[in-house]
C-alpha cells in the first residue's frame, strides 16, 4: 500500500505509466495484494473498537 501511494506522487491517476511504475517498484504486487486480501482484519479492528470502548 505504501508503494502504491508513494507512485502516485509521481502519477496520480492509474493510468498506463502508474502501472508501469508500480510494476517497476513492487514487481510481485498481486501476491501481495492477495496476502492482504486473505488476512481478516476487519475483525481485528472491530475488536480493538470493543476493547476501547470498555
Amino acid at each position: 500500500m505504501v508503494v502504491h501511494e508513494l507512485v502516485h506522487l509521481l502519477e496520480p491517476t492509474h493510468n498506463a505509466q502508474f502501472v508501469a511504475l508500480r510494476n517497476h517498484f513492487r514487481p510481485r504486487w498481486h501476491d501481495h495484494r492477495n496476502v492482504l486480501n486473505r488476512l481478516q482484519l476487519g475483525h481485528e479492528i472491530g475488536s480493538i473498537r470493543s476493547q476501547l470502548a470498555l
